[in-house]
Parts: C-alpha cells; structure tokens; sequence
C-alpha cells in the first residue's frame, strides 16, 4: 500500500507552481501546531531543519506526514489560472499510469476525506474499538471492527482518523 513517504518526491516533481504551493501549505500548517497562539497565516514559515532539530527526525516526519496529508486531502486556489486545484487529481491526471490499482484507490478515499480526533472509549483486544468525537460531540461513538493493531491500544488514548 502506498505511504505518504512514497507521495512526497512525487509532489517535489511537480511544475514550480505546485511545488511552490505544497511548501507553503506545509508550511502553515507546521506553523499553526507548532505555535497556534502567534500564528499568522500570510506569514507562515517553518525551517524544517531546525525543526528536526529541536523535536527530532521522528516527530518531525510525523508533523510533514500530516501536513502532506492535509495538502492531498484539500482543494487551493492555483495560482495562475485561479481555478481550485487538487494535488490527487493532478497527480492521476499526470503520473496515474505510474500508480498501482491500490494506490489509485488510496489516493482517491484520501481525497476529500478529513480528519477527526477521537478518544478511545473501549478495547477489545484483536477485535475492536469504541470512539468518541472529541471534535463533533454530537456524534454517536463509533466502534472499528477487524482491529489488527501491533500497538497497543488503551482507553482514554487520543488518535486521529480518516473519515
């Protein structure tokens, strides 16, 4: 199955205006979670060495793996022609037959997808989950069947998750 890793040279591949555009989203975002109280984003700026640096390779590949995520999932504004763009789109339009049936498959649930936090309710070792939003409270819990974890999961922990 494709990896987030996987997608990123392929962005960097991109005609200037695309590259241009995932290093500023990245950018924000990055920016927005390491520091939302002074965060401006027309200003927005992250030096990811330093931030290596100061958080470590693991942490900070985890922030670039969610931020490249959120950059997929989305539609921007292109710069030139004004009309909304969408990376997944363009890359299918312009390396699709460069991809496998599961990676197409992969891309297009990302696409347009969101993510949502979740407090874990209840465990049932191998067997599965109850959720609740943490964003959306009116929402019912959720219970994930089919759980094949190698982590261990525990109640009141806090994960993210792709609706």
């Amino acid at each position: 199955m494709m990896k987030i890793n996987q997608i990123i040279p392929l962005i960097k591949n991109l005609e200037e205006d695309y590259t241009l555009l995932f290093h500023d989203v990245i950018g924000s975002f990055i920016s927005e979670i390491t520091d939302p109280d002074n965060f401006d984003e027309n200003s927005a700026e992250v030096n990811l060495l330093e931030l290596g640096n100061k958080l470590g390779e693991n942490i900070t590949n985890y922030m670039i793996y969610g931020a490249t995520e959120f950059f997929l999932s989305n539609e921007y504004p292109h710069r030139i022609t004004k009309t909304h763009w969408n990376c997944i789109d363009h890359l299918l339009k312009t390396q699709g037959d460069s991809f496998t049936d599961m990676d197409k498959k992969y891309l297009l649930g990302l696409r347009d997808s969101y993510m949502c936090i979740y407090k874990v309710a209840d465990v049932y070792r191998g067997r599965n989950l109850t959720l609740t939003n943490m964003i959306e409270s009116k929402h019912k819990p959720i219970t994930i069947k089919g759980i094949d974890s190698n982590q261990d999961i525990e109640i009141g922990d806090i994960i993210g998750c792709r609706r």
